[in-house]
């Protein structure tokens, strides 16, 4: 599902399409068939917001404040393709373009990234 609005702002946008990609990538890895992935975009302020949410099987919240580390798969990433990379260069990329990116959880419930950058 989409929910987008137009929230330009002043960036690389093959990077900023490569954090999408990645986002949506681990969204769809972790929600099972029926489940839903959504990709959201606003203005928030004076920043622009990006947000992907899911309905896949969440991140326990032990595991939640490692997702950005290098090569971390928590418990959940078991059997599922990756080298555990993807959310550091992710949270590398967002912070080059002066944004942030917070993670929200519940272990079998989904998981909702939301990324903020400064508006054009």
């Amino acid at each position: 599902m989409c929910r987008l609005a137009s929230a330009p702002v002043r960036c690389d946008p093959l990077r900023i399409r490569e954090v999408a990609a990645e986002l949506i990538i681990n969204a769809v890895k972790f929600t099972g068939h029926g489940g839903e992935v959504t990709l959201e975009t606003r203005p928030d302020g004076d920043q622009a917001m990006l947000r992907i949410s899911d309905t896949g099987v969440g991140i326990p919240p032990e595991d939640l404040p490692h997702v950005t580390e290098r090569f971390f798969r928590g418990r959940r990433s078991i059997g599922v393709n990756g080298s555990g990379i993807g959310l550091t260069i992710v949270d590398e990329l967002v912070r080059a373009h002066h944004g942030t990116i917070a993670f929200a959880s519940r272990t079998g419930q989904g998981t909702q990234v939301t990324v903020l950058l400064p508006s054009a």
